[in-house]
């Protein structure tokens, strides 16, 4: 009885097991109906919503606003049109070049259109794919395919071959699809087959510099910005009234003239009624999150360079990041070779600029040599802007940048003197536009450490010994200022005060040496410093009119501190001298001092000082009156030491001295290349003075000639060269009164050619006290 009972509980057992079995079971159906019918909906919402994002779209017209680009759509136009087999075109570079317009204008080309019928014009925008299945659905809408079956390749090629008639498929921004982490294999192998179809020709536009498969050979085209006059001619399309504004120029030279950028600014011109003055400001500010008010990403330039910025296989590559932001701290971008001072913690070079290149975020330039170490790498203006402005740009790497730059300036630092100087300021001037951006420019990361002032320094003898620049000098004034060491303050003072004398400004430059060598005075250490200084002084006291005595003692402080000990300056100190003993007629003396400087210098190699040291002897010998001819070949024996260098200020002086002898040789065009090579100098160097008394020398050749408008062309330029020295200045006071006689004079020998008329000479010259007259006339003393 137990038993049958046990028996009977555990089949109620099993009944109750099996009834909640069947329970679970229908409800894992339901649910299981209840899902599917659920991914049913979704999948319904999303084709519905994929479908409406991707309808097809027919081709956009051409702008209506396109210059500039006309030999690229009659070239492209052209191998299209005409080809016999399909072509596969690639128009490559960073957005906001106009990629797509010029895909648009070539296919609006005559030849284009001839070739391919309307409906076989197709425009597949790729810019929403982002996966390969949306690239594929994209494809398949664009081309309006009938056929609907599993395979939807096989259905988009049913479709281009149910017509052997030639096909041409634009594929715009197709980067999109192909820069896909996930599917680009789906996407090569989709672009694989429509490549094998001989009727169907492919355009791409795309972000990148290479095209994107190598199983054809695609015509590759990389399209630059537009050039000066197009971008003008932009703006000017939608501001008329901007044809004549000065700063149109900077404004466009600021955005790279980037047709997009360009068209943005003109855009905001014409709604704002601002002038470029304006909007070169708020470019300055604020780059260009001035097309997004509220800094987002979505739209006008931030949404073109964010797609390439933020793309994820740029992203991914940590060292392509770095790289990106080092580069846009450097404006004037970088050779290979150099990268190893600016980004220091770079892994993979190539790799970063792979991965830059291929995201059309970096430019290179190409060598005659196609040498790849000095290949410049650089990153357009608006995608440094972009990194700057939207702060994409961490701490460390500006730290290192600055860091880096200071290096790069302390390596290559050297006097005009020193044998190295020419190949080191070749370095220098290879990178002096990122060197000024960095250290001196608008990016706030200067402090004053000690690193940095010498950096300064070294770059400001750089700049007074090629070509001064004032504005970097008064900087590194300030910084050592700041800094506190006062030999620091000291050379800055110099080193200011010297680039106002090498321009001209005499006066400015006075103070500014008082003070340096008054902190200089005891400091042995800084000895040199102070024999600079002290000469200096001499020489700007020599211009200034100083007294004889004040100048001899200072060129007296450095004959006696440098005894025969230190040749160099002993020798600087003798051609100081020797420039004395000239201002005062002293001519023996002068000769003697001149001759002894130049046989210290040469054996030290001292181009440019053994240059200044025989210039001063032909001088001299011009003014004894020696033969023409003596002067010319003493001339010509100082221009031999310094003509393989860059245009120089102590060249100037050997060239203009020469065309002067030349005129009285009669040797005119010999004088006029002098004169012109005199000019181009001193336009170089960017002394006033210099400049004005070589356009003066120009008036005075061309009267030699009788080419009296041109002469009183060159006289009105001198004048107005004289004036910018400014109303205390002692030149201006004598030579604009000069020039603008001889103009009245040529205005009267115009008007009776028969009179006899004389004409001021050049102040640098041997008989500046004498009138000149037309060649047969003898000379008078001026009243």
């Amino acid at each position: 009885m137990r038993q049958a009972r046990t028996l009977e509980n555990v089949q109620d057992q099993l009944k109750s097991i099996q009834d909640l079995t069947r329970f679970v079971v229908d409800q894992v159906v339901l649910v299981r109906e209840e899902i599917k019918n659920f991914r049913d909906m979704m999948t319904s919402a999303q084709e519905g919503a994929i479908s409406r994002a991707l309808e097809r779209q027919d081709m956009p017209s051409k702008p209506t606003i396109f210059y500039g680009r006309d030999k690229l759509v009659e070239r492209t136009s052209k191998l299209l049109g005409s080809s016999e087999t399909a072509l596969h075109m690639c128009l490559l570079g960073p957005g906001g070049m106009g990629k797509t317009s010029l895909a648009l204008a070539i296919i609006d080309s005559p030849l284009v259109q001839a070739k391919f019928q309307e409906e076989r014009r197709v425009w597949v925008p790729c810019l929403e794919a982002t996966s390969a299945s949306l690239f594929m659905q994209v494809l398949y809408t664009s081309l309006r395919v009938k056929r609907r079956t599993d395979g939807i390749m096989s259905d988009i090629l049913d479709e281009l071959n149910s017509s052997k008639d030639p096909c041409l498929l634009l594929l715009d921004n197709f980067e999109t699809p192909w820069n896909t982490s996930d599917g680009q294999k789906q996407v090569e192998e989709a672009l694989f087959k429509l490549n094998q179809l001989s009727h169907v020709s492919i355009l791409i536009t795309m972000r990148g510099s290479q095209s994107p498969t190598v199983d054809v050979e695609w015509d590759s085209q990389i399209v630059p910005a537009t050039d000066k006059d197009s971008s003008l001619r932009i703006c000017q399309r939608f501001n008329p009234h901007w044809k004549m504004d000065p700063n149109l120029d900077t404004l466009l030279e600021a955005v790279g003239c980037m047709p997009f950028a360009v068209t943005l600014m003109a855009s905001r011109g014409r709604e704002s009624g601002s002038s470029p003055k304006q909007l070169l400001e708020e470019w300055t500010q604020l780059g260009t999150g001035m097309w997004s008010p509220d800094g987002s990403l979505e739209s006008g330039m931030n949404r073109s360079i964010s797609l390439s910025v933020d793309s994820n296989f740029v992203k991914s590559d940590p060292d392509a990041l770095y790289l990106l932001a080092t580069l846009s701290l450097l404006p004037a971008g970088t050779t290979r070779q150099n990268l190893v001072y600016w980004a220091p913690k770079l892994k993979s070079m190539s790799g970063a600029i792979a991965t830059l290149s291929r995201a059309a975020l970096l430019q290179t330039t190409i060598t005659q040599d196609d040498n790849h170490a000095s290949q410049t790498l650089f990153v357009l203006p608006v995608i440094q802007s972009f990194m700057i402005h939207q702060k994409r740009i961490p701490e460390d790497v500006h730290q290192v940048v600055q860091s880096a730059v200071c290096t790069y300036v302390l390596d290559h630092a050297c006097r005009y003197r020193d044998p190295t100087f020419e190949a080191n300021a070749e370095a220098l001037a290879r990178e002096e536009t990122n060197i000024q951006s960095i250290m001196v420019g608008a990016i706030d990361r200067r402090g004053s450490d000690d690193q940095l002032v010498q950096a300064l320094l070294a770059f400001s003898w750089y700049r007074r010994d090629t070509k001064p620049l004032i504005a970097v000098a008064e900087h590194t004034v300030n910084v050592a200022r700041a800094n506190g060491n006062k030999r620091y303050i000291a050379e800055a003072l110099l080193c200011l005060g010297g680039s106002y004398a090498k321009v001209n400004y005499f006066d400015k430059a006075e103070g500014l040496l008082e003070e340096s060598f008054r902190l200089l005075a005891g400091d042995h250490s800084s000895q040199h410093l102070s024999f600079e200084c002290a000469l200096a002084r001499a020489d700007v006291g020599g211009f200034l009119y100083s007294s004889r005595e004040v100048v001899e003692a200072f060129i007296n402080h450095v004959l006696a501190g440098a005894k025969d000990s230190d040749a160099y300056w002993r020798a600087r100190a003798l051609d100081t001298l020797g420039r004395l003993h000239l201002a005062f007629a002293e001519h023996e003396q002068a000769l003697e001092a001149f001759v002894a400087a130049a046989d210290m210098f040469l054996p030290l190699g001292c181009s440019r000082d053994t240059a200044s040291a025989l210039c001063g002897k032909a001088r001299t010998l011009d003014c004894m009156y020696v033969p023409d001819e003596q002067v010319l070949e003493a001339a010509q024996e100082a221009a031999e030491v310094v003509k393989h260098l860059d245009p120089s200020h102590i060249y100037s002086h050997i060239l203009s001295l020469s065309g002067r002898v030349l005129l009285r040789m009669g040797r005119l065009m010999d004088a006029s290349h002098s004169f012109e090579k005199c000019l181009h100098a001193r336009q170089y160097v960017g002394g006033v003075l210099g400049i004005a008394d070589a356009l003066f020398c120009f008036g005075h050749m061309y009267l030699h000639t009788g080419a009296y408008p041109d002469a009183y062309a060159a006289f009105e330029a001198a004048a107005q060269k004289y004036a910018d020295l400014g109303d205390e200045s002692s030149y201006k006071q004598n030579q604009v009164p000069r020039c603008r006689e001889n103009m009245e004079r040529i205005r009267l020998k115009q008007e009776n050619p028969s009179q006899r008329i004389g004409f001021h000479k050049p102040r640098t010259d041997r008989d500046v006290k004498h009138l000149f007259y037309p060649p047969g006339l003898e000379l008078t003393t001026c009243p």
